[in-house]
């Protein structure tokens, strides 16, 4: 589904990637794991283009990616709900999971999908409510919906559980459990949460000042020596 090999990358010539290989099987939950500053979201950022420059070969099903500008990234394949959700707090929320068409290059128009209706209920009763007065929780579920309605192979999550209290942590467990559950989707998840990351993913990828360091299925990283070295704050 992805496979990144040698991918390096920064801000103005300095490098915050360093030579970064993984991969992310059909169906499959993966984590990238790490404290602040370690290149997790500039990894995503990567992924979709949108560093100022990168080098090395990014693949999503089988198609190379890496000379392919941000939106023919998207409609490859890839869903990007990045940090900080990216709702437009104005629209209603209607609107914002009609703009997930958009991005995908298909009809704004196109009916939304009962799939995400049916993984958050909840949106069914506030498609005319705008999109900034939702909780936060709901937002970031706004926003990953928003990026499931072109039903993309690969879904890119960064950080969704940022600034969210510990009951509307699981109530998005719970969703992006469903998600993953549903086969339908690979997803790559950066997150500092470890229990919400490590419960979720089958293998993960630990960064550090850029690079991976370690990497393992989720019960290897849960070993209090790497917690206690690499993850811990």
């Amino acid at each position: 589904m992805l496979r990144v090999t040698g991918l390096s990358g920064g801000y103005h010539g300095s490098a915050v990637l360093r030579e970064i290989s993984l991969e992310v099987e059909p169906g499959a939950v993966v984590a990238v794991l790490g404290r602040n500053g370690m290149g997790k979201t500039s990894l995503l950022k990567a992924v979709m283009g949108l560093l100022p420059w990168a080098r090395g070969t990014i693949q999503v099903s089988g198609h190379e990616i890496s000379s392919l500008p941000t939106h023919q990234r998207v409609r490859s394949g890839i869903g990007y709900v990045p940090q900080g959700r990216g709702i437009f707090p104005r629209a209603t929320v209607e609107q914002n999971l009609r703009y997930g068409f958009v991005v995908a290059g298909r009809p704004m128009r196109s009916a939304l999908p009962e799939r995400v209706l049916e993984l958050f209920p909840w949106i069914r009763e506030h498609l005319r409510q705008p999109a900034g007065t939702l909780s936060g929780g709901e937002q970031q579920m706004l926003a990953i919906a928003r990026a499931l309605v072109a039903d993309p192979p690969l879904l890119l999550l960064d950080e969704p559980t940022e600034g969210l209290a510990p009951a509307v942590v699981e109530h998005l467990h719970a969703a992006v459990g469903r998600i993953a559950g549903s086969g339908a989707h690979a997803i790559l998840l950066v997150e500092q949460h470890l229990r919400f990351a490590l419960t979720l993913a089958t293998h993960g990828y630990v960064l550090e000042r850029g690079a991976i360091v370690v990497s393992g299925s989720s019960e290897e990283l849960q070993r209090e020596d790497i917690v206690s070295r690499y993850l811990a704050v």
